[in-house]
Parts: C-alpha cells; sequence; structure tokens
C-alpha cells in the first residue's frame, strides 16, 4: 500500500543511512538529518502491510526498532552526563571564589587583630581604690574579650599606675602594685587565662596622662 515515512523515526537513523535512503528515493540527501529526513517523509513510498512482512522483515524491523531506542538513551545519557559535568565544573568554581572569599576575609582578620594585639588597653580606678567599678568591669570584660583571650599565645605587661599628685609616694607605690596585681587576678582567676601570660610592673607615683584623674589606671598591653 502507499504511504509516507514518518520524519521523526527517520531522524532516528544513522545519518549515511538516510542519506542512503535519500538517493533510493530520488531527493536530496545534503543537509542535517532533520533536512533529509523531510525530504524522504515527503515522497510517497509502497508500505508494506504486516501481513506482507516476512519474517526476516520483521526480525530486521525490530532490530532496527530497538537500535532506534538503545542510540536514543545513549543520546540522552549522554547529555545529562554533560549537564552533570557543566554543573560540577559550576560548583567547583563557586567553591574556589567562596574559599578565596574567605581566605582575603582571614587575613583581613588576622591584621585586624594584631592591631588591635598592639595596641595598649586601660581601666581606670576610683582615687585610692585598687578595685574597679561595676563600670568599668563592663569595660575590663570587653577588652579581654576582645584583646587578650584573642592573643592566648602572647604575653602581656600589666603595668599598674597612680597620681602622683593625690597620697604619699610610698601609697602610690604600694596602690599601683594592687592594681596591678588585681587585674592579673582577675585575668587568671575570673577569665582562666594562663599566669605565665602577664608581667606585672608598677610605676606606682607616676604621672602618664596630663590628665590627673586617668593616672588611677593598670595599662595592659602586648609585651615585644
Amino acid at each position: 500500500m502507499k504511504g509516507y515515512l514518518d520524519a521523526k523515526e527517520l531522524e532516528s537513523y544513522k545519518k549515511e543511512d538516510l542519506q542512503e535512503l535519500a538517493k533510493q528515493l530520488g531527493v536530496d540527501a545534503e543537509g542535517t538529518k532533520k533536512e533529509i529526513a523531510a525530504r524522504c517523509a515527503a515522497v510517497e513510498v509502497d508500505i508494506p502491510d504486516d501481513s506482507e512482512l516476512t519474517e526476516e522483515d520483521k526480525k530486521v524491523a525490530a532490530e532496527a526498532a530497538a537500535e532506534a531506542v538503545a542510540k536514543a538513551e545513549e543520546e540522552k545519557a549522554a547529555a545529562e552526563a554533560a549537564a552533570l559535568a557543566a554543573e560540577k565544573e559550576q560548583l567547583l568554581k563557586e567553591n574556589a571564589a567562596l574559599k578565596g572569599e574567605l581566605a582575603g576575609a582571614a587575613a583581613e582578620n588576622e591584621a585586624i587583630v594584631k592591631n588591635l594585639m598592639h595596641t595598649p588597653a586601660c581601666v581606670f580606678f576610683e582615687i585610692g581604690q585598687a578595685t574597679l567599678s561595676v563600670k568599668e568591669l563592663e569595660h575590663f570584660d570587653h577588652i579581654v574579650k576582645t584583646m587578650v583571650a584573642q592573643g592566648k599565645n602572647l604575653t602581656f605587661t600589666v603595668s599598674g599606675y597612680s597620681d602622683k599628685n593625690t597620697g604619699s609616694v610610698r601609697r602610690n607605690k604600694q596602690l599601683a602594685k594592687q592594681r596591678a596585681n588585681y587585674i592579673v587576678k582577675l585575668l587568671t582567676g575570673k577569665y582562666n587565662l594562663s599566669k605565665d601570660q602577664f608581667v606585672v610592673k608598677s610605676e606606682g607615683n607616676t604621672n602618664v596622662f596630663t590628665t590627673i584623674e586617668l593616672n588611677r589606671a593598670v595599662i595592659i598591653e602586648a609585651a615585644e
């Protein structure tokens, strides 16, 4: 019986087989598979009825169909593999970029911490006192968390001071020492830092600041 071949089915053929069919049908065999298939499908041909097919014809048809299905599955698998490979490559690029950002952030943080480590920190005492007020204890807590605790491998100098404009020289030296020892006791007792990290100094009857009240202090700084 007369009929037309299925263009979609023809596109599943190997190109060389499709070109050979085009030559047999007398149409142009050049171009893409889709173009050649369209030209072949436009030609009216004799299509055998299933009842007219021999067992050999049926076998050949079944093999061709199976081959077409296998090829389609293979192309699908190849496309999926290519998509996965592209996705993996993109993820690797994003991961590398993220690592670069983290490395940059870590370097920046290290620089900040290093600068902080070498910036002296001060806490201030009330006149005649060797312990911190509630307000200064809060200030001190901030110092410990942002400076001392970040420099666990560093040694710090803890220097006690008292203003020489108030009290006797002997009392001022004693007070300065008491203040420095009090701060170290807080660092080792309350914050569980090692005593080996701290070198205590008592500057006694010395004014390091022009404002009198500021000399009633303890200065904490990273040792050279």
